[in-house]
């Protein structure tokens, strides 16, 4: 009954996970993303990956897929954390 093939959920996922990386600084990793599929995605249509920085946190962010009408077809959360740098521990050999 769909008009046309759908946008696997897991490639939702992808697309979300690639435009949210592409936006972090260096020393940032996303830490965990979590989502939901709202409603189908077709392939051959436009759709429109957003993020949106939370402004009381600046490690969370909203993350959504706006499919052709616009609305949402897929929303999401992110939440970032720094990545540790490791000194490296001296070896001594006795």
């Amino acid at each position: 009954g769909h008009r046309n093939l759908l946008v696997h959920g897991p490639l939702s996922l992808v697309l979300m996970l690639s435009v949210l990386q592409s936006q972090l600084k260096d020393g940032q990793m996303i830490a965990s993303l979590t989502y939901r599929n709202l409603a189908p995605l077709y392939a051959k249509e436009e759709l429109r990956v957003c993020i949106r920085k939370d402004r009381e946190n600046e490690q969370k962010y909203e993350v959504w897929i706006e499919g052709k009408s616009r609305g949402y077809a897929v929303k999401g959360s992110a939440t970032l954390s720094h990545i540790e740098e490791r000194v490296p521990t001296e070896t001594r050999m006795v």
